[in-house]
């Protein structure tokens, strides 16, 4: 172990050269992830003025949807890429690997259309533009997670880039041409720009989207079945954990009294899409780190990232603190003056704590492919949040059903460090 931890070569400690190969990619990956926070961050400021209330909370209600689809691509899919075909020495069998992941991902996308022409049958009119953005986040989900698996994060970057552009384009046409009725614009607008993206990062890596010669190659994936269940067990009641009072209260209430609470959630989109990035870039490189045995790099990479993470979010909640008189006028008294904003916002505030908290343990015991711990954590953190969330909504107003999703990320935050620590012992 004393070898393994000290690097094979002699020259460099492991710990620099993971540092040294993460930070690159990081680095990288923030420079288009940075734009598209930024992106998505002013153009749900724009929306939360100019659309009522209602057609807001079914845009934030789409982005909802998006991230349901995005992580059961996540659990079944891309997270086995990014965690499996790295690791895989022999280039022929990564590559046929890499194919069975590939048909898969088509068969999801395949299916996702299916549900989506089924909700025609209601007769909304934002149906297809919702699906068509449901689908086209869930594929930039996989393109962007192949590229990390392939180590390359300059070509997700490259897309994100081109995504900024070719939606922020869509949206100023939509708006300029349709105003406060362009809901569905804006959304075929996000989709296409979605697509341009994955189709960039599929033309940069051209050599990687081969097909299975047989179909029967697809069996390969029964001997992951076994961990990726319950990845998808983990990815479902990770996003009802989390999203359990936007769909109790749009389902119970309608999208309108859920606007508030993801107006007050806004603020802290470009937290989340930091961590999703450091998530889906630290997999790969967790997976072949762990791979070679080199766990106490592991760790103090963990906990160097969750300190940094948490000094950023700590100064970001200062700032809206010192600033939330003008940030209220701007943003919320308009159409939001009789909701409870800053009660909302100080709840999303420790939320995002928690889940800033969490995210690294997660992304550990993810590239450890230890699926049922996290599984059985969101399990028992959906049961919290969805019990908390239905007392609350029965006795209180709908800003309270947030502490459903505090006392789960409390939980989940507490249960993971207690178990990746009891799995990160037994190995050393």
């Amino acid at each position: 172990m004393a070898a393994t931890e000290a690097g094979s070569d002699g020259s460099k400690h492991p710990m620099t050269l993971f540092y040294k190969a993460l930070s690159s990619r990081l680095s990288k990956a923030i420079s288009g992830q940075a734009l598209v926070s930024l992106f998505h961050f002013s153009i749900n400021l724009f929306l939360l003025r100019l659309f009522s209330p209602h057609d807001y909370g079914v845009f934030a209600l789409s982005f909802v949807l998006a991230m349901v689809a995005a992580a059961v691509n996540n659990a079944l899919i891309s997270t086995p890429l990014s965690i499996y075909t790295p690791v895989i020495k022999v280039a022929l069998e990564r590559r046929e690997q890499e194919a069975v992941f590939n048909a898969l991902n088509g068969l999801f996308i395949i299916s996702v259309l299916i549900l989506g022409a089924l909700s025609l049958l209601s007769f909304d009119a934002t149906a297809i533009p919702v699906t068509l953005f449901i689908c086209s986040y869930a594929t930039r989900q996989y393109t962007r997670s192949f590229a990390y698996a392939r180590l390359r994060a300059e070509i997700p970057a490259r897309a994100d880039a081109l995504y900024a552009a070719v939606g922020l384009l869509g949206c100023a046409v939509s708006i300029t041409l349709y105003d406060n009725a362009a809901l569905a614009a804006v959304l075929i607008s996000l989709a296409t720009a979605n697509t341009a993206a994955s189709l960039l990062e599929i033309t940069q890596l051209r050599d990687a989207w081969r097909l299975p010669d047989q179909l029967r190659a697809l069996g390969s994936y029964r001997r992951l079945w076994p961990q990726t269940r319950w990845a998808l067990i983990g990815a479902v009641t990770t996003l009802l954990m989390g999203q359990a009072h936007a769909i109790i209260i749009s389902g119970s209430l309608g999208a309108s009294a859920f606007a508030p609470l993801a107006a007050g959630g806004v603020l802290f989109g470009p937290v989340r899409v930091v961590l999703t990035t450091w998530q889906n870039l630290s997999k790969p490189q967790m997976a072949i780190d762990l791979d070679a045995q080199r766990y106490s790099q592991v760790m103090r990479h963990i906990k160097h990232t969750t300190v940094v993470m948490c000094a950023a979010l700590c100064a970001v909640a200062a700032a809206l603190w010192l600033l939330w008189p003008w940030v209220h006028g701007l943003l919320y008294s308009e159409k939001y003056s009789a909701e409870p904003m800053a009660l909302i916002v100080s709840l999303w505030t420790v939320i995002t704590l928690f889940v800033t908290l969490n995210s690294p343990a997660s992304a550990a015991l993810q590239a450890l492919a230890d699926f049922k711990v996290l599984a059985l954590a969101s399990v028992y953190g959906a049961l919290l949040s969805t019990a908390t969330v239905v007392t609350l909504l029965l006795l209180q107003d709908p800003a309270s059903t947030l502490f459903g999703a505090l006392i789960a990320e409390v939980f989940m935050t507490a249960y993971l460090l207690l178990k990746l620590n009891d799995r990160m012992q037994l190995r050393t």
